[in-house]
């Protein structure tokens, strides 16, 4: 808990430092499903600092232990974060893929969790086409009035 408000407040050393202890405690007690957490937890931090690699590193961590578990929302949460690091690093069709996976496993138990993701990512797409066209019209338009006339 204490490691989200500072994630929160936006205190990341802060908020690593409590999931640490946290992931250290969940370990020592042998409480897997916890420590998958703390590790996902973990990963979501290094995602905000834009470390990609160590956040999928950790989500990774996070998404084992959870598996080895049988803990489908801790390994949701562990795969949701690769996502979102494709996300913000442009790869679209990455982040789809991950989470193609998770809105259908949301789908079979009525869960609208992963759909505003994925929207996000239509949205995107098509901001991205308009763009494409828009500048494409612009170009045209330019190189047809600099032409001389004739």
């Amino acid at each position: 808990m204490l490691g989200r408000l500072a994630e929160v407040a936006g205190d990341y050393s802060e908020a690593s430092r409590w999931h640490r202890e946290g992931l250290r405690i969940a370990e020592n007690l042998g409480l897997w499903t916890d420590a998958s957490t703390r590790w996902s937890e973990l990963g979501r931090i290094a995602l905000l600092t834009q470390n990609y690699a160590l956040a999928e590193q950790h989500h990774e961590r996070g998404r084992l232990l959870a598996l080895e578990q049988g803990d489908k929302p801790a390994q949701e949460f562990a795969e949701v974060g690769p996502a979102l690091g494709a996300r913000r690093q442009g790869r679209l069709d990455d982040a789809e893929k991950y989470l193609r996976t998770r809105l259908e496993w949301n789908h079979r138990f009525d869960a609208d969790n992963g759909t505003a993701l994925l929207s996000g990512r239509t949205r995107l797409r098509r901001r991205t086409a308009r763009a494409r066209r828009e500048g494409h019209e612009v170009a045209q338009r330019r190189s047809g009035s600099s032409r001389p006339h004739g």
